[in-house]
Formats: structure tokens, sequence, C-alpha cells
């Protein structure tokens, strides 16, 4: 029985060395489709990192334009408080600026519309209580504390 065996192979064991074929070859396939994937994300994270520096140097270079911005705009405006004018963008520096203008302009017009108050010119003469207008008793003790 063992000769008629190596004389006709067996259906089954054929089968299996198909499969086996099949599925070193569906391994290989999927091994170098890793391959490939793995070195496309390779690429994808290098990428990645080139846009993140670009990222922050865009960032870093909007910040310095927006603080030159400011500076230009506090040295065009003096009479603006530099507290008023805060903000990341240019857009916030903007509205921060109308903000401001539109805060002194109600403290101006709230002052102007105060009346002055009289400043004497030098200062006050120095003098004594007037003693005319004072009681006796008030300048008996006037006198006392005077000693």
């Amino acid at each position: 029985m063992k000769a008629r065996a190596a004389t006709s192979p067996d259906p089954d064991l054929e089968a299996l060395a198909e499969q086996l074929a099949e599925a070193r070859a569906e391994g290989e396939r999927l091994a170098e489709r890793l391959a490939d994937r793995e070195a496309r994300t390779l690429q994808l994270e290098e990428a990645a990192g080139e846009l993140r520096h670009k990222l922050e140097q865009a960032h870093t270079a909007q910040r310095e334009a927006v603080s030159r911005y400011r500076a230009a705009l506090l040295a065009a405006a003096p009479e603006l408080p530099a507290h008023l004018v805060q903000g990341e963008t240019l857009e916030q520096l903007d509205a921060a600026l109308a903000q401001a203008r539109a805060t002194v302009e109600h403290v101006r017009a709230t002052i102007a519309q105060q009346e002055p108050r009289p400043i004497p010119a030098g200062s006050p003469t120095r003098s004594g209580p007037d003693l005319a207008a004072m009681s006796p008793t008030e300048k008996i003790r006037h006198g006392l504390a005077q000693r």
C-alpha cells in the first residue's frame, strides 16, 4: 500500500499544498503592502513635522507683526493709553484702538462739561485769623493757644 501512495498523489495533500502556496503568496503581498504603507507613513510624518515647523514660524512672524503694528498705532496716537490697545490679531488691535479712541473722547467730553475751578495765581497770603470777627471768648482761647 505504501508503494501505491507514492505513485499516486493524495488529492487532499495537493489541495493543502496549493493553499499553502497561495497563503505564502498572499503573505508576501501583504508584507509588501505593509512596507509600502510604512514608507508612506514615514513620508507623511516627515511632511507633517515640516508643516508644524512652518506653522510655528508663521505664528512667530504673526506675533511679531502684531507687536510692530501695535507699536505703530500707539506711536501715531500718543494720547491713547497703551493698556487700552491690546490684542493678538490685527482685527483685535483695530477693535481695541476704536474702543480706546471712544473712551478717550468720552473722558474729554466729560472733562469739558465740568466747570473749571479757579486756581490762584500764587500762594495765599499769610495772615492770622480775623480778630474783629471773633467774640471775646474766642479771642481768649486763640491767645492761650498761641502760647
